[in-house]
């Protein structure tokens, strides 16, 4: 049965691709991957980073602004200047300089792996995998879509909850907040679960993919609303709370995944049918 589907497959491309049209496929599939490996990684980075800020200036217990400098923050602006602390230098030089100094190298690294290297080394990143990399018995990449059908509907969903998961880490990185360890170790599980939903995309499994995805925007939904009172950020004498704005994006791209992967899987049933 499998072996007559691709045989009917193979014999639907050679009829409707062109030599350029393969070329053009590439090229998208390309910039896609590109495109999610750089937010996997800044999301990635993000979560280190947060690591290392609560192990250098919190409690590993304690999630919430840090408690150590919150007298001083308060008083910023109760009072014109404040009493700038060596530990507050400390804080305010890690968020403006390594932040934004690593998402940059993340960028330069990603297009300088699929700029030169990629078709150099024999093995796949997770964005090539979501795009249907595989290598031949040459060892040389090529580009499979397993699910048959139109997967721009997949990529914006997984480009949207990238976006999503970089930015949870934002109330730590962004102020003077830190996260627990255990808080962390969920934050790292929802990224997980996420990288495995990807990894099923690649493979073909359009309802193990869409398990996994929908799991950790579910978990991250919880997660985040459990946070929304803890993780505080002050602007301009303003409270905002990044966690809660969270907990509303991971619900939302939750009914959106579900609606997109249902249509998706849907029209591949339907394609499966004409070519049987």
């Amino acid at each position: 049965m499998n072996d007559r589907l691709l045989t009917k497959l193979n014999s639907v491309k050679r009829r409707t691709l062109t030599k350029e049209e393969i070329l053009k496929e590439t090229d998208s599939n390309g910039l896609v991957a590109c495109a999610v490996d750089i937010l996997l990684g800044i999301t990635i980075y993000c979560g280190l980073l947060s690591l290392l800020k609560t192990l250098l200036f919190g409690k590993l217990n304690f999630t919430g602004f840090i408690v150590n400098s919150c007298k001083n923050y308060f008083e910023f602006y109760k009072i014109k200047g404040m009493h700038v602390t060596s530990d507050i230098i400390e804080k305010v030089t890690f968020d403006i300089m390594i932040v934004p100094l690593g998402i940059l190298l993340a960028i330069i690294v990603m297009f300088y792996y699929y700029y030169s290297l990629s078709k150099k080394l024999k093995f796949l990143t997770i964005g090539e995998i979501l795009v249907g990399g595989n290598i031949n018995t040459q060892k040389y990449k090529f580009w499979e879509n397993q699910h048959l059908v139109n997967r721009g509907g997949l990529y914006t969903i997984v480009i949207l909850n990238l976006l999503i998961l970089m930015s949870t880490f934002r109330g730590t990185l962004d102020g003077n907040n830190i996260y627990s360890i255990s808080d962390l170790l969920i934050k790292y599980f929802i990224i997980l679960i996420f990288i495995f939903g990807l990894y099923a995309f690649g493979k073909g499994s359009l309802a193990g993919g869409g398990i996994l995805i929908i799991a950790s925007q579910i978990i991250g939904y919880f997660h985040s609303l459990k946070l929304s009172p803890l993780i505080i950020l002050i602007n301009r004498g303003r409270f905002l709370y990044p966690e809660k704005i969270s907990s509303k994006l991971f619900l939302i791209m939750c009914c959106l995944s579900i609606i997109v992967i249902s249509v998706t899987f849907i029209n591949k049933i339907i394609v499966k049918r004409k070519l049987n």
